[in-house]
This record gives structure tokens, sequence and C-alpha cells, in this order.
């Protein structure tokens, strides 16, 4: 990264392993050089809050956001920015908001996945579309109400150069792929990158595939995105070959290592107790 446009933006998408991402970024800069922009319903609060804090000391090196593209050049004197995101497979990333929204007790289990879907646009239409193209930041902060006019080529075409102009960004089916080329791009020690999963939904887990019909649904209001994901992951190869012209580090090896961090993590202590009281108890 260039030392004059050292202040990165993560645009989190919600449900893409950010929060993973936002742990990762600790670890990397530490908690009070990081800025939170994601409590929904508090958007311009903190967009007023980062305006304040970006002169402030220490100096920011991160931003992670649920406002959507946008929001940061809407800061007067503000300093340059690299932007970032991840992309996740669309009907995945519906699926694992609906069983989350009721894992977190914020959807009503009645609810059915259909229902899910027709209903809720800034969280099942498009919403990845929606974020990159400009929309999102505007329903955040300007009030704008979604409603399906608004989910246009237009807003898919303006997704695709805003994720153009990134230095790099991920996706969530390669996460770990992703995270090493993000390092590459941004000057991060390979130590640091080492992490636990954040906030993995299960409720998902336990439940029976879905039948074709609602996969369709979720495919038909989804369409924009998808279109976007086809595209982000040709963009995705042809930033691999910038970034890592000779391969780059191993992936497996880093995987194997990141496995043994997950072990000794505080956060993986209350598992491995349980799992010890459980074998213990068995053994009995």
């Amino acid at each position: 990264m260039d030392s004059a446009r050292d202040l990165l933006v993560f645009e989190h998408i919600p449900k893409t392993a950010g929060s993973t991402m936002h742990a990762i970024l600790w670890r990397l800069y530490g908690g009070k050089r990081v800025f939170m922009a994601t409590i929904r319903g508090r958007h311009r609060e903190h967009l007023e809050a980062l305006g304040r804090r970006l002169h402030e000391p220490p100096p920011l090196k991160a931003v992670v956001s649920h406002i959507g593209f946008g929001f940061y050049e809407r800061l007067a004197e503000a300093p340059p920015p690299v932007h970032y995101t991840f992309l996740r497979n669309p009907v995945d990333r519906v699926l694992s908001h609906y069983y989350f929204q009721i894992q977190r007790g914020q959807l009503d289990p009645s609810t059915t996945l259909e229902t899910f879907v027709r209903q809720d646009l800034s969280r099942a239409c498009n919403v990845q579309t929606a974020f990159l193209g400009g929309l999102e930041a505007q329903h955040n902060l300007d009030g704008i109400t979604l409603s399906p006019d608004l989910y246009t080529e237009a807003l898919l075409e303006s997704a695709k150069a805003n994720l153009r102009r990134m230095d790099a960004f991920g996706l969530t089916e390669r996460f770990d792929e992703s995270l090493l080329l993000l390092g590459e791009a941004f000057g991060w020690k390979r130590r640091r990158l080492y992490y636990v999963a954040r906030r993995v939904g299960r409720l998902r887990a336990t439940r029976p595939r879905h039948p074709d019909h609602v996969l369709k649904l979720i495919r038909q209001y989804n369409e924009l995105d998808l279109e976007l994901y086809h595209y982000a992951q040709a963009l995705f190869e042809e930033q691999r070959t910038r970034l890592l012209p000779d391969g780059g580090p191993d992936v497996k090896t880093f995987q194997r290592l990141n496995a043994v961090f997950s072990l000794i993590h505080p956060r993986t202590r209350p598992v491995r107790r349980a799992l010890r009281r459980t074998v213990k108890a068995l053994k009995g």
C-alpha cells in the first residue's frame, strides 16, 4: 500500500465472513486503530463519529462498515482510502443470513424462507450489488425506500466498476486464499493472519436441504448478484495472477498452521474443555 493511501476501508457485506475479517484487522492494527460502523440503524451517527475520529490520535488504520459503498466519500477532508470487500455465492449468502437471523432471535422462527426472500429486500435481494453499487448507502444515509425497480442493470454496472477499482478483494468460498492475496496487496505480516472463525451460523447445518423451487426463488431475487459474483470470480483470477505471479504462498500450509493456531486460541478453550469432559464421561 502507498503510505499516502494507508487507510483501509473494509466494505463489509453481511454474511460474507466479515466478522472473522474484523478480528484479523484487530490483530493487525489493534482495536484503537480500527473504527467499527456496523450497528444497523445508527449509520448516520457512525458517519459523523468517523468524521471526528479521523482527526484524532492515534491515526486510524482501518474502517469496517455495513453502511454501503460510497459512504466514506461523503466525508469532508478525509484521507484517500483503500477499499476492499468480500463477496459470496448469492444463494449461500441468503441462506446464511436467513438462518443467522433466526439463530440470533432477530427473525421469528415461523417465518418461512420464501417469506423472508420476498419481503426483506435489504437482506435477501441482490444485497451485494446494492452494497457495492451505492444503493445501500443511499438507503442507510438518505432514507431511500428500497423497491424492486431500483435493482437495475445500471446498479450492477456501478457495482462492477467499484469492484474493479479496488486494489484487492476476497471471495468467501476461497477465504484463506483471499486472505493471503490481501496480505500481499496490503503488506500484512503472515503471522498476523491466522484466525478463528467468528459468528458462524450453526442452525443451517441442522436443517434439511431446501427444495428446488425455493432455491429457484432465491436465484430469481438475486439475478444481479449472481452476475456480479460470476464477474468477481473472473476478476479474482486476474487479481491472483497480478499479485502472485509466481504462485505465492502455499494455501494448504497456511491452513495447517491456522488449524494449530485455532487449537491454542483462547476462544476455543471452552470448546476443548467441553470435549474433554464429554470424552471423560463416555470413558467413565
